[in-house]
Protein backbone atom coordinates (compact mmCIF):
# COMPACT_ATOMS: atom_id res chain seq x y z
CA UNK A 1 0.00 0.00 0.00
CA UNK A 2 1.33 3.52 -0.67
CA UNK A 3 0.17 5.98 1.88
CA UNK A 4 0.41 10.11 2.57
CA UNK A 5 -0.32 11.00 5.37
CA UNK A 6 -0.64 14.48 6.16
CA UNK A 7 -0.34 16.67 9.69
CA UNK A 8 1.22 13.84 10.45
CA UNK A 9 1.95 14.36 14.32
CA UNK A 10 3.80 11.30 15.87
CA UNK A 11 2.70 8.70 13.32
CA UNK A 12 -0.15 7.44 14.29
CA UNK A 13 -1.45 6.72 11.45
CA UNK A 14 1.81 4.58 10.49
CA UNK A 15 0.95 3.11 13.88
CA UNK A 16 -2.20 2.31 13.22
CA UNK A 17 -0.79 0.75 9.71
CA UNK A 18 1.05 -1.59 11.30
CA UNK A 19 -1.44 -2.39 14.08
CA UNK A 20 -3.73 -3.31 11.09
CA UNK A 21 -1.09 -5.65 9.53
CA UNK A 22 -0.75 -3.57 6.32
CA UNK A 23 2.14 -4.02 4.19
CA UNK A 24 3.14 -0.65 3.74
CA UNK A 25 5.67 -0.08 0.19
CA UNK A 26 5.37 3.74 0.78
CA UNK A 27 4.77 6.17 3.63
CA UNK A 28 5.02 9.83 2.83
CA UNK A 29 4.32 12.26 5.19
CA UNK A 30 4.35 15.88 5.71
CA UNK A 31 4.39 17.53 9.06
CA UNK A 32 5.76 20.95 9.65
CA UNK A 33 7.56 20.57 13.21
CA UNK A 34 10.79 19.57 12.60
CA UNK A 35 11.43 17.83 15.57
CA UNK A 36 7.98 15.33 14.81
CA UNK A 37 10.09 14.93 11.20
CA UNK A 38 12.88 13.54 13.09
CA UNK A 39 10.68 11.75 15.45
CA UNK A 40 8.72 9.50 12.48
CA UNK A 41 11.81 8.94 10.64
CA UNK A 42 13.48 7.38 13.56
CA UNK A 43 10.62 5.52 14.65
CA UNK A 44 9.30 4.42 11.57
CA UNK A 45 11.64 3.61 8.77
CA UNK A 46 9.29 3.18 6.01
CA UNK A 47 8.30 6.67 6.01
CA UNK A 48 9.40 9.37 3.78
CA UNK A 49 9.06 13.11 4.33
CA UNK A 50 7.41 15.38 1.87
CA UNK A 51 7.36 18.93 2.78
CA UNK A 52 5.09 20.90 4.80
CA UNK A 53 1.66 20.99 2.72
CA UNK A 54 0.83 24.46 1.67
CA UNK A 55 4.17 23.07 -0.43
CA UNK A 56 3.57 19.96 -2.07
CA UNK A 57 3.16 19.78 -5.40
CA UNK A 58 2.62 17.16 -8.35
CA UNK A 59 6.75 16.50 -8.57
CA UNK A 60 6.50 16.28 -4.26
CA UNK A 61 5.15 12.89 -4.17
CA UNK A 62 6.94 9.90 -6.63
CA UNK A 63 4.59 9.36 -9.47
CA UNK A 64 3.02 5.83 -7.87
CA UNK A 65 -0.50 5.24 -7.22
CA UNK A 66 -1.36 5.90 -3.94
CA UNK A 67 -3.74 4.04 -1.98
CA UNK A 68 -4.84 5.59 1.36
CA UNK A 69 -4.83 9.82 1.84
CA UNK A 70 -5.12 10.24 5.82
CA UNK A 71 -4.73 13.86 7.83
CA UNK A 72 -6.90 15.57 10.47
CA UNK A 73 -5.20 18.98 11.37
CA UNK A 74 -5.05 20.47 14.27
CA UNK A 75 -8.23 21.16 15.50
CA UNK A 76 -8.73 24.75 17.69
CA UNK A 77 -10.53 26.32 14.86
CA UNK A 78 -13.68 24.44 14.65
CA UNK A 79 -13.34 23.39 18.39
CA UNK A 80 -16.95 24.91 20.36
CA UNK A 81 -14.54 24.89 23.20
CA UNK A 82 -11.99 27.29 21.81
CA UNK A 83 -12.12 31.09 22.58
CA UNK A 84 -10.88 32.19 19.57
CA UNK A 85 -13.54 30.04 17.17
CA UNK A 86 -16.05 32.48 15.14
CA UNK A 87 -12.92 34.83 15.21
CA UNK A 88 -11.29 33.66 11.53
CA UNK A 89 -12.20 34.35 8.71
CA UNK A 90 -13.52 31.71 6.43
CA UNK A 91 -10.30 30.96 4.21
CA UNK A 92 -8.10 31.12 8.02
CA UNK A 93 -10.91 28.40 9.11
CA UNK A 94 -10.63 26.10 6.68
CA UNK A 95 -6.81 26.79 5.34
CA UNK A 96 -5.67 23.31 6.36
CA UNK A 97 -8.96 21.42 4.97
CA UNK A 98 -8.43 23.28 1.84
CA UNK A 99 -4.83 22.03 1.70
CA UNK A 100 -6.05 18.49 1.84
CA UNK A 101 -8.29 19.01 -0.42
CA UNK A 102 -6.16 20.40 -2.86
CA UNK A 103 -3.73 17.31 -2.61
CA UNK A 104 -6.60 15.01 -2.53
CA UNK A 105 -7.90 15.92 -6.39
CA UNK A 106 -3.99 16.51 -7.51
CA UNK A 107 -2.97 12.56 -6.17
CA UNK A 108 -6.80 11.32 -6.21
CA UNK A 109 -6.38 8.01 -3.87
CA UNK A 110 -8.47 5.11 -4.00
CA UNK A 111 -9.54 5.60 -0.18
CA UNK A 112 -9.13 8.91 1.57
CA UNK A 113 -9.71 9.31 5.45
CA UNK A 114 -10.38 13.00 6.94
CA UNK A 115 -10.69 13.53 10.78
CA UNK A 116 -11.71 16.67 12.80
CA UNK A 117 -13.59 17.74 15.95
CA UNK A 118 -17.30 17.65 16.67
CA UNK A 119 -17.77 21.09 15.24
CA UNK A 120 -20.83 23.37 14.15
CA UNK A 121 -23.43 21.95 11.33
CA UNK A 122 -21.88 25.00 9.03
CA UNK A 123 -18.29 23.92 9.07
CA UNK A 124 -19.16 20.26 8.71
CA UNK A 125 -21.04 20.66 5.80
CA UNK A 126 -18.72 23.00 3.43
CA UNK A 127 -16.51 19.82 4.24
CA UNK A 128 -18.96 17.02 3.28
CA UNK A 129 -19.66 19.18 0.48
CA UNK A 130 -16.00 19.63 -0.67
CA UNK A 131 -15.06 15.46 0.07
CA UNK A 132 -19.04 14.33 -1.09
CA UNK A 133 -19.56 12.60 1.87
CA UNK A 134 -21.17 12.79 4.77
CA UNK A 135 -18.93 12.25 8.20
CA UNK A 136 -19.05 8.91 10.28
CA UNK A 137 -18.63 10.29 14.38
CA UNK A 138 -16.81 8.41 16.43
CA UNK A 139 -16.59 8.34 20.38
CA UNK A 140 -13.24 6.96 21.41
CA UNK A 141 -14.89 5.84 24.22
CA UNK A 142 -16.12 2.98 22.63
CA UNK A 143 -12.27 2.07 22.25
CA UNK A 144 -10.54 3.88 25.12
CA UNK A 145 -10.88 4.90 28.67
CA UNK A 146 -11.61 8.79 27.30
CA UNK A 147 -14.70 10.40 25.70
CA UNK A 148 -13.64 11.88 22.44
CA UNK A 149 -15.86 12.29 19.27
CA UNK A 150 -14.67 12.98 16.38
CA UNK A 151 -16.09 13.12 12.89
CA UNK A 152 -14.54 10.87 10.46
CA UNK A 153 -14.88 11.48 6.47
CA UNK A 154 -14.15 9.03 4.38
CA UNK A 155 -15.43 6.96 1.21
CA UNK A 156 -14.28 3.39 3.14
CA UNK A 157 -17.38 1.61 4.68
CA UNK A 158 -16.95 2.29 8.43
CA UNK A 159 -19.47 0.92 10.99
CA UNK A 160 -18.98 1.53 14.66
CA UNK A 161 -16.71 -0.26 16.44
CA UNK A 162 -17.92 -2.46 19.45
CA UNK A 163 -17.34 -0.66 22.71
CA UNK A 164 -13.94 -2.65 24.26
CA UNK A 165 -15.16 -1.16 28.01
CA UNK A 166 -12.28 0.43 29.02
CA UNK A 167 -12.39 2.20 31.78
CA UNK A 168 -9.62 4.90 33.78
CA UNK A 169 -8.99 2.24 36.25
CA UNK A 170 -7.63 0.19 33.21
CA UNK A 171 -5.25 2.90 32.22
CA UNK A 172 -3.82 4.65 35.28
CA UNK A 173 -0.36 4.17 36.94
CA UNK A 174 -0.08 3.35 40.61
CA UNK A 175 2.50 4.34 42.92
CA UNK A 176 6.12 2.22 41.93
CA UNK A 177 5.03 2.02 38.26
CA UNK A 178 7.30 5.24 37.30
CA UNK A 179 7.96 8.65 39.30
CA UNK A 180 4.54 10.19 39.59
CA UNK A 181 4.54 14.21 40.33
CA UNK A 182 2.63 14.23 43.41
CA UNK A 183 2.36 18.04 44.73
CA UNK A 184 3.61 19.58 47.76
CA UNK A 185 -0.13 21.00 49.71
CA UNK A 186 0.42 24.49 48.78
CA UNK A 187 1.17 23.65 45.30
CA UNK A 188 -1.82 21.20 45.35
CA UNK A 189 -4.04 24.00 46.56
CA UNK A 190 -2.79 26.72 43.65
CA UNK A 191 -3.15 24.22 40.69
CA UNK A 192 -6.22 22.75 41.95
CA UNK A 193 -7.61 26.45 42.31
CA UNK A 194 -6.13 27.46 38.38
CA UNK A 195 -7.44 24.22 36.60
CA UNK A 196 -10.93 23.98 38.42
CA UNK A 197 -11.64 27.33 36.25
CA UNK A 198 -11.04 25.11 32.75
CA UNK A 199 -12.61 21.67 34.46
CA UNK A 200 -8.99 20.22 34.13
CA UNK A 201 -9.40 17.60 37.00
CA UNK A 202 -10.10 14.57 37.85
CA UNK A 203 -11.17 14.70 40.97
CA UNK A 204 -11.71 11.92 43.63
CA UNK A 205 -11.77 9.17 41.43
CA UNK A 206 -12.74 5.74 42.42
CA UNK A 207 -11.24 3.37 40.49
CA UNK A 208 -13.37 0.69 41.53
CA UNK A 209 -16.09 2.40 39.12
CA UNK A 210 -16.34 2.71 35.60
CA UNK A 211 -15.33 6.24 34.98
CA UNK A 212 -14.18 7.92 31.56
CA UNK A 213 -12.10 10.81 31.38
CA UNK A 214 -12.71 13.86 29.16
CA UNK A 215 -10.90 14.07 26.10
CA UNK A 216 -6.50 14.25 26.00
CA UNK A 217 -6.11 18.06 24.77
CA UNK A 218 -3.04 19.73 23.25
CA UNK A 219 -3.67 22.68 25.71
CA UNK A 220 -2.37 20.09 28.65
CA UNK A 221 1.03 21.24 27.65
CA UNK A 222 0.16 24.19 29.63
CA UNK A 223 -2.43 23.01 31.64
CA UNK A 224 -2.17 18.90 32.49
CA UNK A 225 -4.75 17.76 35.14
CA UNK A 226 -4.28 17.14 38.44
CA UNK A 227 -5.41 13.57 39.42
CA UNK A 228 -6.75 12.83 42.77
CA UNK A 229 -7.69 8.97 43.13
CA UNK A 230 -9.00 7.52 46.20
CA UNK A 231 -7.67 9.87 48.58
CA UNK A 232 -3.89 9.45 47.50
CA UNK A 233 -2.75 12.83 47.15
CA UNK A 234 -2.79 15.05 44.38
CA UNK A 235 -0.62 14.74 41.33
CA UNK A 236 -0.60 15.79 38.02
CA UNK A 237 -1.43 12.96 34.94
CA UNK A 238 1.19 11.15 33.27
CA UNK A 239 2.32 11.04 29.78
CA UNK A 240 2.08 7.31 30.20
CA UNK A 241 -1.43 7.52 31.00
CA UNK A 242 -2.50 10.03 28.21
CA UNK A 243 -0.91 7.47 25.95
CA UNK A 244 -3.13 4.98 27.11
CA UNK A 245 -6.50 6.99 26.57
CA UNK A 246 -5.33 7.46 23.17
CA UNK A 247 -4.62 3.97 22.68
CA UNK A 248 -0.87 4.16 21.74
CA UNK A 249 2.04 2.22 23.37
CA UNK A 250 3.15 3.23 26.21
CA UNK A 251 6.33 5.23 26.15
CA UNK A 252 6.00 6.00 22.17
CA UNK A 253 6.51 9.49 22.90
CA UNK A 254 9.47 9.01 25.53
CA UNK A 255 12.34 10.18 23.36
CA UNK A 256 10.26 13.67 23.14
CA UNK A 257 12.13 16.29 25.56
CA UNK A 258 10.05 17.12 28.53
CA UNK A 259 6.59 16.44 29.48
CA UNK A 260 5.24 19.44 28.08
CA UNK A 261 5.80 18.71 24.55
CA UNK A 262 4.48 15.04 25.18
CA UNK A 263 1.18 16.50 26.51
CA UNK A 264 1.05 18.52 23.20
CA UNK A 265 1.79 16.00 20.77
CA UNK A 266 -0.36 13.17 22.57
CA UNK A 267 -3.30 15.69 22.36
CA UNK A 268 -3.43 16.61 18.86
CA UNK A 269 -3.07 12.68 17.67
CA UNK A 270 -5.47 10.42 16.47
CA UNK A 271 -6.68 7.66 18.50
CA UNK A 272 -4.78 4.44 17.43
CA UNK A 273 -7.22 2.00 17.89
CA UNK A 274 -9.80 4.44 15.88
CA UNK A 275 -8.02 4.91 13.31
CA UNK A 276 -6.76 0.88 13.34
CA UNK A 277 -10.66 0.06 13.25
CA UNK A 278 -11.47 2.41 10.04
CA UNK A 279 -8.21 1.08 7.98
CA UNK A 280 -8.88 -2.35 9.09
CA UNK A 281 -12.29 -1.45 6.94
CA UNK A 282 -10.29 -0.34 3.54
Amino acid sequence: MNVVSLFDGIAIAALALKKSKVKVQNYFFSEKDEALVKFTLRKHNFSKYLDVVENITHGSIPKKRVDLLIGGPPCPKFSRINFYNGKHTFKEKFREFFDYLRIYNMIKPDVFLYENVKMSNYDRDVISERLKCDPIMINSSLMSAQNRNRYYWTNAKVKQPKDKKIFLKDVMLKKGDVNLDYLPPATEYMIKRSNKEINYNLENIDLSKRVKSFPVLASWKKHPPVVHINNAGHRRIHPVECERLQTIPDNYTGMLSGNSNRYHVIGNAFTLDVISHIISSI
